[in-house]
């Protein structure tokens, strides 16, 4: 203002002290960021600016619009075609719709397109998964808001993408969920953590490590700014199992959650988790960690008491009550004893119990006014406690004398006996005969129709543990066939899969909880989904036994055969999962041939362990009839295009499978289903090498005899694939015939005396591979072969016969000739 000359500057500051006195007008234009900090200032004394001052200012430049009627209908469908050239084009078209809004959109999202994106993240094709979890995220960043009811369809099968092995697509999930968190901070506590617990139970360190270092880093700023964390006690036991993680990035991270969740739940409650669940090495790996935070518990969070209280009416994987009472419950069962599924639904519902609660309730389950003193305070908690994901299965009985039924209740089954004097109730394992009064199956199966999935969720996979109804199922099979060959070695016949398919879901409805029987036999589009959910839950029974016995209320194993267990409802329905399993063999996706491969491994260790536990009584191994469910498919699977499929298949044929059927057996199914094989050339080689390893490894210094009953018999078939027109398969049989060769208390001679006939091609390639083989290098190749004949005889003898095995390598036909 200094180059204004004098009359013009004198004019201005007159201006000035003309208004001067005059109140500021009121601001047409706020910033919603501004109005939030300080909430004072003009706008907050203007009175009637407040509603305008929370608008986007951005909302005059770019309305938000309706992503809708941008769209349009016909999207979902293009979402689910088969094509994935139109499920690509179907997820640009939502990006162009964003884009086309300036990424600015109403947050009224449906929750249907998140059920159809939903499917998009288990597409075969990973580039889709990528497209769609870009969608999730931009959807959250452009409407500004993350709903909790849309966030919880999508959360775990985002969550389970970060197990997959390709960087950028984990990358994607990760910035899905940070979007969600970046949107509506509310959306993590009530939709993302909740399943965290679950998603914890894959042993994949990709996953792990990735989702717990984006919970540290999503809930430990909150903590730092003093905001107060969600309740995390869900979380403690899937922590423990990956604070004993083998990878070391995914302890590193789970140090760092269980931190926080200490500071959420209180340093004596996980303290105490720590105590009741553990022992032994797993005790003294993880309690140094926890010790590390006695003292992390800041002023803002609460006293430990008020931690441990609220953290003690979570469940854990949908048990009511917090791990510390789920663990009390488990360790005091004379006091309070659970129910299993089949006592549950044998008892009649409780009016006044059900018009509580306002839904039918399970059956078995005591009346309030039946209850003991101390049994209904922790019934009604574990019912109304907040955070209730699954109903309870197991339920108190009522009080009085062990056996004594209680007032008003239906006789229990017949299938569970007296109480122990442990307190456990005792079954009455083969094939219980049902008491006057009790419910018939039909009627437990129309209790079980009206349960809810929530409720269904909370019964064990399988339902009983009756041994006659598969010593029936047994009988039924072999008897359908006059020959002795059972039909699951037929499977390769479309018509007779689908007759068998049939028929084992009509037998598996009657011992299998209806919702996995569901899921194992869906015909729906998605059925591929759905056999991998229900072969997963299964899996996940046997392979972490300890939440499965929080969950349903039943140990893996019993100190009694004649007390419920999950291992004898498994052992009693094993041909089911085997005839199953070996279904997926032949129809399915590669994801679902191999978490089939992944429960079959599980149920030989399950079986083998059982043997362990119950070795004074003697129990048997897989029977014939168990085992001809499932070899036959097998050693179909060896002739699959994928490496990895050929690889599972062969070690559970030559390493899990010879612990629990008897070689000679598994020998003779090999060369029926394997060897013979005229349709494919690479189930003939790898069932001879199959056959080679048996021989070489499994004998155990016993001879042939150990894997092979009738030599004489068998040779020739394999001799056979000398002349076979594949090479693999040739080379393949001259090594099985060298290493019977080896076996062979004769050698090399009685090697050509069992091959029999074979063509003068084959003779001379046998010849061939013999003399490159340790029967002709070794120096006393049949005195150091086991029950060997020449090892008995006199030293004169022994040097005779080794010259007469030296020349006897040549073909018989030549030894007349040099006569």
């Amino acid at each position: 203002m200094g180059d204004l000359n004098p009359q013009l500057l004198q004019l201005i500051e007159a201006e000035f002290e003309r208004v001067g006195s005059q109140p500021m007008p009121e601001p047409i234009h706020t910033q919603r960021g501004l109005l939030g900090e300080g909430g004072t200032g003009a706008s907050a004394a203007g009175g009637g600016s407040g509603a305008a001052a929370d608008e986007d200012p951005m909302d005059d430049l770019f309305p938000r619009q309706d992503l809708g009627a941008l769209i349009g209908p016909g999207v979902y469908k293009k979402l689910g075609d088969a094509n994935w050239k139109e499920r690509k084009a179907a997820l640009e078209e939502i990006l162009s719709a964003l884009e086309g809004a300036n990424h600015r959109i109403l947050p009224n999202v449906s929750a249907d397109l998140y059920t159809a994106l939903k499917h998009r993240l288990q597409d075969p094709n990973k580039n889709l998964i990528t497209v769609a979890l870009g969608v999730l995220g931009s959807l959250s960043a452009d409407s500004g808001a993350a709903l909790v009811p849309n966030i919880r369809i999508v959360a775990l099968a985002t969550i389970h993408c970060l197990a997959d092995k390709k960087p950028q697509l984990r990358a994607a999930a990760l910035a899905a969920m940070t979007a969600w968190a970046e949107a509506t901070p509310l959306c993590v506590d009530q939709a993302v953590l909740p399943t965290i617990p679950s998603a914890l139970g894959d042993a994949s360190p990709e996953l792990r490590s990735s989702l717990l270092q984006w919970t540290a880093d999503v809930l430990g700023p909150r903590n730092a700014k003093g905001g107060r964390l969600p309740d995390m006690s869900s979380l403690i036991t899937p922590l423990f199992a990956c604070l004993q993680d083998r990878n070391l990035e995914v302890r590193k991270q789970a140090t760092r959650v269980l931190e926080l969740t200490v500071i959420s739940c209180g340093f004596e409650t996980v303290h105490d988790a720590c105590g009741m669940q553990l022992h032994g090495a797993a005790k003294a790996a993880v309690a140094p960690v926890i010790e590390e935070f006695r003292h992390s518990i800041g002023g803002e969070g609460g006293s430990p008491a008020a931690r441990r209280s609220a953290g003690a009416s979570v469940p854990v994987r949908g048990r009511p009550g917090g791990p510390a009472a789920a663990i009390e419950r488990a360790a005091s069962p004379a006091v309070e004893p659970v129910m299993t599924a089949s006592e549950l639904l044998g008892r009649a519902p409780s009016a006044a119990t059900a018009a509580t609660q306002g839904r039918p309730m399970l059956m078995g389950a005591a009346s309030p006014s039946a209850s003991s003193p101390k049994a209904a305070p922790a019934a009604q908690a574990s019912a109304s406690g907040p955070g209730m994901l699954r109903r309870p299965l197991a339920v108190r009985r009522p009080a009085g004398p062990p056996g004594a039924p209680a007032a008003g209740a239906r006789p229990a089954r017949a299938m569970r006996g007296p109480m122990s004097a442990t307190g456990s109730a005792e079954v009455s394992r083969p094939g219980s005969s049902m008491r006057t009064g009790t419910p018939t199956l039909q009627s437990q199966a129309s209790q079980l129709a009206r349960m809810s999935n929530e409720e269904l969720e909370a019964i064990p996979p399988i339902l009983d543990c009756d041994f006659r109804s598969k010593d029936q199922r047994a009988r039924r099979d072999m008897t359908g066939n006059p020959n002795g060959i059972p039909r699951w070695a037929q499977l390769g016949d479309s018509r007779v899969r689908a007759d068998l398919e049939s028929q084992l879901c009509e037998q598996a409805a009657a011992h299998f909880n209806p919702l996995i029987q569901r899921q194992l036999f869906s015909t729906g589009h998605y059925k591929d989904r759905d056999y991998l959910s229900g072969l997963t839950t299964i899996e996940e029974v046997v392979s972490i036994p300890a939440l499965s016995q929080q969950r349903f209320g039943l140990p893996l194993f019993s100190p009694s055969p004649d007390m419920d267990s999950l291992a004898a409802r498994f052992m009693a329905n094993l041909d089911i999962l085997l005839k199953y399993i070996s279904l997926r063999m032949y129809e399915g996706s590669t994801h679902t041939l191999l978490k089939s491969f992944d429960l079959l491994e599980r149920l030989t260790h399950l079986t083998e362990e059982n043997q362990q536990q119950q070795q004074q009584q003697g129990q048997a191994s897989w029977s014939d009839y168990e085992v001809q469910a499932i070899l036959p498919a097998l050693v179909s699977r060896l002739g699959d295009a994928k490496e990895v499929v050929r690889a599972r298949s062969r070690r559970i044929l030559t390493q899990l499978i010879t612990h629990l059927y008897p070689m000679t057996k598994l020998f003779t199914v090999l060369l029926e289903h394997g060897v013979t094989n005229r349709n494919n050339a690479r189930i003939r080689q790898e069932s001879l090498e199959s056959v080679c390893f048996l021989i070489r490894e499994r004998t155990a210094g016993c001879g042939l005899s150990a894997v092979c009953a009738q030599p004489n018999r068998a040779v020739p078939i394999i001799a056979q694939g000398i002349a076979d027109r594949d090479s693999n398969v040739r080379t393949a049989t001259l090594n099985v015939l060298v290493a019977v060769g080896e076996q062979l208390p004769g050698g090399a001679e009685d090697l050509w005396r069992l091959c029999g006939r074979i063509g003068e091609k084959e003779k001379t390639m046998l010849e061939e591979k013999i003399k490159r083989s340790s029967i002709a290098t070794d120096p006393a190749p049949a005195a150091a072969r086991p029950g060997s004949r020449i090892g008995m005889m006199s030293s004169a003898s022994v040097a005779a016969a080794r010259s007469r095995i030296g020349s006897s390598i040549a073909r018989p036909s030549s030894q007349a000739s040099g006569a």
